[in-house]
Formats: structure tokens, sequence, C-alpha cells
């Protein structure tokens, strides 16, 4: 096998759009999926697809890729995101306890203190609200 895995990928021998089927596309899916279980580099990929998505939004996987939904892939970052609630909190900085001193951590780098993940988990909650009113 070579240095750039992709190469050897049963993909590369498809359309691409082959992978990108509509999320009610059943038999599309099933198709997609078919041809990653006999791909030889299957793992790469998927190893691949999760380092590379790792920071985006749900909304934003598409396609089928290492032989996984996006709804499969959400579930398996799901399942190794960190603890929840009992969390490891970072120390606090100059500037914390609100959500402008979450973004500060973010851009640092360093874990938030617990001030800054309360004051932004509220803030998440006030947009979320405020969402619901205007659809409403």
């Amino acid at each position: 096998m070579t240095t750039e895995w992709w190469i050897d990928a049963e993909c590369m021998q498809y359309d691409p759009e082959l992978f990108y089927p509509d999320p009610s596309d059943k038999e599309g899916t099933e198709e997609a999926l078919a041809v990653c279980r006999t791909c030889p580099v299957v793992k790469q990929c998927l190893q691949e697809t999760l380092r590379v998505e790792a920071s985006s939004h749900a909304a934003g996987r598409h396609g089928i890729r290492g032989g996984q939904t996006p709804t499969d892939r959400a579930n398996i970052y799901r399942s190794t995101r960190g603890p929840g609630p009992e969390r490891e909190y970072g120390t606090p900085v100059k500037g914390c306890g609100d959500a402008a001193g979450y973004q500060r951590h973010r851009r640092a780098g360093t874990p938030p203190c617990q001030g800054c993940f309360e004051a932004e988990a509220a803030r998440g909650k006030a947009a979320k609200a405020a969402r619901q009113e205007l659809a409403a």
C-alpha cells in the first residue's frame, strides 16, 4: 500500500456523486456503503474523515466516508467525547466568567474555566430560546 492511502481507495473507481446520496435514499446509501465494504483502505479513510471533521458542526458532515454515514460519524464523535458534567475545567485567566472569556480560552487552545464554560452554555441556551421564539 502507498503512503497516500487514498490512491488505493475503492471509491476512486466510481462517480463521486454515488457517495453523496440524499439522506432519504436508502438504496443509494446502501450502494455507497457496499463499495466501502470492499475497500482495502476503509479504516484509513474513516480515520482521516474523523480527523478532518472533528471541529465541524454536525450539519457540515455530508456523504458516505470511511464506510459510515454522517449519522454514524456523529455517533462516533459523541462516543469519543470527553466527560459531560464532571468535565475537567481549565485555569481561569484574566477576563474570565463570560462568553467572551470562553472564546479567549478557545483561541488560546486551553480548556475553558468553569465560569466561562457556564457563561457560554447560558448564552447558547438564550440564543436557542430566541430562535424558537422567532420561529413561533
